[in-house]
């Protein structure tokens, strides 16, 4: 079941990676709705640390994918393409290039 549900949680959390970088790039609308999927995406992407938290120390130790690697990959990327310069405004951070 580790890799099942690291697998799914990895989709999500690309796809709310996507979305994000498509918002950022200007390729789509920057609006609530966008954004709620996104946080929505990364809460269900982030539901087996909850889980396996509440199970004990061991479980986590016992599925790490699920519960360590894919939630912490997912929200450092999201992080990460969310922090890079915006092309419209230019308000946050440079970008590397």
């Amino acid at each position: 079941m580790d890799s099942l549900a690291g697998g799914v949680t990895m989709i999500l959390g690309a796809l709310a990676y996507r979305s994000a970088k498509r918002r950022r790039l200007g390729m789509r609308p920057d609006t609530a709705l966008r954004r709620a999927v996104e946080i929505s995406l990364l809460v269900i992407v982030c539901l087996p640390l909850v889980i396996l938290a509440a199970e004990g120390n061991d479980a986590l130790w016992f599925y790490p994918w699920s519960g360590i690697v894919v939630p912490a990959g997912s929200l450092a990327a999201f992080l990460w393409i969310l922090a890079r310069k915006n092309v419209k405004n230019g308000d946050t951070l440079p970008s590397i290039r």
